[in-house]
C-alpha cells in the first residue's frame, strides 16, 4: 500500500491527536515533515514539546484548522470519545491511526486495481476511513456504501451515496466488506443474494486473507514485557470478550435455516504431541488418549469426498497434536493438495522436529505455515532459527511463514474446561458459539469431535468410517449442538466452561 503512504506524504498535512506511544508511531509513519503538531486533551501536556512537535490544545485546534487530516492516536474506547469530539466540532477529515494501519495491511492483499467499480459494505465509521484511503489511490472506484441496518438514516458517507444491496448489486464488480465484526454474516448474506438473484459481483472479504493474524511478519512476538500473565488477569481479559456475541448472533441468524458447509476442517492423522506445555491437556506428560494413527484408506476417503464437494475452505492436517510426529505428513499434503487445489492449507508445528529438508518439502503445499516457538525466555530454538534464516529476505516465504514466540508455561484458555494449569473454571452460560456452524474436527479414528476445544474427544458427532462428511455435518447430532449452542453454552455438555469466543 505504498501508493497510499506516498500520496498522503506528498499532498496532505497532519495533526496527530494524542501525544503518546501511538502518536509516536504515527509520527514515524507520516514523517516529521508532514506533521504540524500534536494535539491532546490533557492540559498538563499542552504547550510542551513532544518528539520535536508542539502539543496544542483542542481549542487551539478548533481555531487553526490548519491540517488536511486529523489522526486519532489513542486506544479504544478513548478514541471513540475523541472521534465524537471532533465530529461535534465540524472536523470531517478524521482517521484513526490504528484503523488506518489495519486497513492498509488488509487492502494490500485485496488487489483493488482489478476492479472498475466497487461498493463498501459495513458501518459508517470504518467506511469513512476506507473511502478516504481508497480515494487517494483510486479516485473513482467507490460507487456506493451499503450500511448495516442500524444506520439506515445515513444518506451519504464522505460524499458517497448510501444505497441498498438491491440498488447496487447489478452495477458493480465487487463488494468490499468494511467491518470485521460482522464480516461472516455479511459474506453469507451476499452469497445468498448471489444465489437467489443470479448476481455476478465478487465478494471482497479482506478479513479472511490471513488466518493466523494480520501481522505480515516472519517472527511474531505478542508479549509486551517479561510479565507472566496470572490466571486472574486472563479471566479479567476474557470477560471483555462478550463483545463478540452480537457478531455470533448476527451470523447464526443469517445461516440458521440453511447452514453452509464447514469453512474449516481439521484432520488429525496422529493423536500425539511431543510438547510439554502446561496449559495443554494433551501434552506428552498428561495425555490420556489411546494412541491412534489414521489409516491411509480413511484419509484418502475424506480428501476424495472433499474433492467431490468442490471444497474451497481451509484445511489443516492436524488438530490437537504435533503433525510432524507422523512421518506420512508430507505424503498426505501432496495427496490433499492435488485433489483440493482451491482449498487453503494451514499447518501448525512446535518446530522441534522441523528440519530445513522437511520445511522445503512441506512449504510448497501450504498457504500458511505457523511455527509455535516454545521457550520460556522467548529465545528462538535452534531448529526454528535455521528456518528463520532460510526465509529471511524471501518475500513469498515471509508471507506464508509465521514464527510465533510462545511460553510453554502460559496461562491460556480453559480448553473447554480441560486445561491442566487452570485452577479456576469460570462459566459463560449465556454465551453463544458458532464453532459447530463453521468447523469439523476429525480424529485419527474417523470420529468427529465437537470442535477444536474438545481436545480429548469427549463429544462425538459422527463417524466417517460409517457416514459421509455430509451425513455427519447435516446429521442429528450436529444439529442438536447447533440448536443448543445458539441458545447459550449452558445448554450443551461442558461448553459453559469454554472461554474461546473468536470468530473464524
Amino acid at each position: 500500500m505504498t501508493q497510499l503512504k506516498t500520496k498522503v506524504l506528498n499532498n496532505e498535512k497532519v495533526i496527530l491527536f494524542g501525544a503518546g506511544r501511538i502518536g509516536q508511531e504515527a509520527l514515524n509513519y507520516f514523517g516529521e515533515e508532514n506533521v504540524i503538531n500534536f494535539c491532546d486533551n490533557a492540559q498538563s501536556k499542552v504547550g510542551k514539546n513532544y518528539i520535536g512537535k508542539t502539543i496544542i490544545s483542542f481549542s487551539e485546534l478548533e481555531k487553526s484548522h490548519k491540517a488536511d487530516i486529523i489522526v486519532i492516536c489513542v486506544d479504544w474506547p478513548i478514541s471513540e470519545e475523541i472521534s465524537a469530539q471532533l465530529e461535534a466540532a465540524g472536523f470531517s477529515s478524521v482517521i484513526n491511526y490504528k484503523v488506518l494501519v489495519k486497513h492498509e495491511k488488509l487492502l494490500t492483499n485485496c488487489e483493488l486495481s482489478q476492479y472498475k467499480s466497487i461498493a463498501l459494505y459495513g458501518n459508517d465509521r470504518d467506511a469513512s476511513t476506507l473511502i478516504h484511503m481508497i480515494s487517494i489511490i483510486y479516485p473513482s472506484l467507490i460507487t456506493s456504501v451499503i450500511l448495516q441496518e442500524d444506520s439506515e438514516q445515513v444518506k451519504e458517507v464522505r460524499g458517497v451515496k448510501v444505497r441498498s444491496l438491491k440498488e447496487v448489486a447489478n452495477g458493480i464488480e465487487g463488494i468490499l466488506i468494511v467491518t470485521q465484526k460482522y464480516h461472516l454474516a455479511i459474506v453469507e448474506r451476499l452469497k445468498k443474494y448471489i444465489r437467489e438473484n443470479d448476481a455476478e459481483f465478487n465478494i471482497i472479504d479482506p478479513f479472511r486473507i490471513r488466518y493466523f493474524g494480520d501481522e505480515d511478519v516472519l517472527v511474531s512476538n505478542h508479549y509486551n514485557s517479561a510479565h507472566l500473565e496470572t490466571e486472574d488477569e486472563w479471566i479479567e481479559r476474557t470477560a471483555g470478550n462478550d463483545c463478540y456475541q452480537d457478531s455470533a448472533i448476527a451470523f447464526i441468524n443469517e445461516i440458521k435455516d440453511e447452514p453452509p458447509l464447514f469453512k474449516l476442517i481439521e484432520i488429525e492423522t496422529l493423536n500425539r504431541c511431543n510438547g510439554v506445555c502446561s496449559f495443554c491437556p494433551v501434552n506428552r506428560n498428561v495425555d490420556p488418549r489411546e494412541m491412534h494413527y489414521m489409516s491411509e484408506e480413511l484419509f484418502h476417503s475424506i480428501i476424495n469426498q472433499l474433492e467431490s464437494l468442490h471444497y474451497t475452505g481451509r484445511i489443516s492436517l492436524f488438530s490437537n497434536n504435533e503433525p510432524l510426529l507422523d512421518d506420512r505428513i508430507v505424503e498426505f499434503h501432496d495427496y490433499a493438495r492435488k485433489h483440493l487445489p482451491d482449498a487453503t492449507f494451514h499447518l501448525f508445528t512446535n518446530g522441534t522436529l522441523l528440519t530445513l529438508d522437511i520445511f522445503k518439502k512441506l512449504i510448497g503445499y501450504l498457504d500458511e505455515f505457523a511455527i509455535d516457538n516454545y521457550n520460556q525466555e522467548l529465545k528462538i530454538i535452534p531448529q526454528v532459527q535455521k528456518i528463520v534464516e532460510y526465509c529471511t529476505g524471501k518475500i513469498e516465504l515471509e508471507k506464508k511463514v509465521t514464527v510465533c514466540m510462545r511460553r510453554p508455561k502460559d496461562i491460556l484458555s480453559t480448553r473447554g474446561g480441560n486445561a491442566p494449569n487452570r485452577t479456576e473454571m469460570p462459566t459463560y452460560p449465556e454465551m453463544k458459539c458458532i464453532h459447530p456452524f463453521q468447523q469439523m474436527v476429525v480424529r485419527p479414528t474417523g470420529k468427529v469431535s465437537l470442535c477444536c476445544n474438545d481436545p480429548l474427544g469427549k463429544i462425538t458427532l459422527g463417524d466417517l468410517n460409517k457416514q459421509s462428511l455430509l451425513d455427519v455435518w447435516y446429521g442429528e447430532k450436529y444439529q442438536e449442538a447447533r440448536e443448543a449452542l445458539s441458545k447459550g453454552r449452558k445448554h450443551y455438555g461442558t461448553c459453559q466452561y469454554c472461554d474461546v469466543f473468536f470468530m473464524y
